[in-house]
């Protein structure tokens, strides 16, 4: 009886501790170093954004999160005012947004509050983590790609 009364009242003080140390492991700025695009189930992968993509993510302790990723080689425009076309392919070699975040067990779960792509605003975007020493792994859970059909895809940060 004793065992389970202990058990009991030191649980949830674990269970928050153990949270809370992950977030201030996530505290900070990371830096992209890879994103890839997995086809499932042939578990064949993908560098669309390039072998050396751009981009940074950041947790503040105010729960907040900012991403911006951009693929490795863009054209540069060619004068100030870009054209329909030269603004069209900038966009869809970029992904941004902002909001609020939380982490629930194996998953950091983004609200999207402003994004690169409106359809995205105010939705939940679901990352599962996982910390490697300096690096942070997030994968998305599988989804249809027009592209490539049933995919899923990682992104690996660095601090």
């Amino acid at each position: 009886m004793i065992m389970v009364i202990f058990f009991l009242y030191h649980t949830p003080s674990y269970a928050l501790t153990s949270q809370s140390v992950i977030q201030k492991k996530l505290l900070g700025t990371w830096k992209l170093i890879s994103v890839s695009h997995i086809q499932l189930p042939s578990g064949i992968e993908s560098d669309d954004y390039g072998s050396h993509p751009i981009g940074y993510l950041n947790y503040s302790s105010d729960g907040h999160v900012m991403l911006m990723m951009i693929k490795d080689n863009r054209q540069k425009p060619k004068e100030q005012n870009i054209s329909p076309l030269e603004a069209e392919a900038l966009i869809k070699s970029m992904t941004s947004y902002a909001g609020t975040y939380q982490v629930k067990d194996d998953k950091i779960i983004h609200n999207i509050e402003v994004s690169w792509n409106e359809s995205w605003t105010g939705t939940e975007q679901v990352r599962y983590y996982k910390l490697e020493g300096n690096r942070l792994i997030l994968t998305m859970a599988p989804f249809n790609d027009p592209v490539y059909g049933k995919i899923s895809v990682r992104l690996v940060w660095e601090k």
